[in-house]
């Protein structure tokens, strides 16, 4: 008996770590107005492996967080899965960086020209089409107001009021 539950563990430490998984899928993004330099800054925080596992399944072969063409990746992904309207303009975003870490990866974005949250459209695919469980949060302020939204599969636009 002994000897059975001893090879049970052994089989199970020796798994790689990737078949094991997660159960959950949870992104954070902060929208925020900065007074200093009036600007609108969001900063997404996703996780790295999820991030690499997308990336290779839209270009077909395994990219590290670590390589010289991940950040470019991650701002084409981004750019297509993340946006942000005012009524029915799309507001222009622009990609700061990306700093990929061994578990959390942080994208950051500025926006010019907008001094208030209240009345945007936020469009948050981002995770979404390639994992069903997935929860993105994001956490909004300025001057006068300050919430939360939460986007899932089916559930990619809202309006902040």
């Amino acid at each position: 008996m002994r000897q059975a539950v001893f090879i049970l563990i052994c089989s199970f430490l020796l798994q790689p770590l990737e078949s094991l998984g997660h159960d959950y899928y949870e992104g954070l993004t902060r929208i925020s107005y900065n007074q200093e330099n009036q600007k609108l800054e969001i900063i997404h925080r996703f996780s790295t492996h999820d991030l690499e596992t997308i990336i290779a399944k839209i270009n077909g072969n395994k990219v590290s967080s670590k390589s010289k063409k991940f950040p470019n990746l991650v701002k084409q992904y981004f750019e297509k899965n993340f946006s942000i309207w005012n009524e029915s303009v799309p507001i222009k975003l622009t990609m700061v960086g990306a700093e990929p870490g061994a578990e959390t990866t942080v994208v950051y974005q500025i926006v010019e020209g907008i001094d208030m949250v209240t009345g945007l459209t936020v469009y948050n695919n981002l995770f979404l089409d390639h994992f069903p469980k997935q929860i993105n949060v994001l956490n909004y302020q300025d001057a006068a107001t300050q919430g939360t939204m939460i986007f899932s599969q089916g559930d990619i636009r809202s309006n902040i009021q």
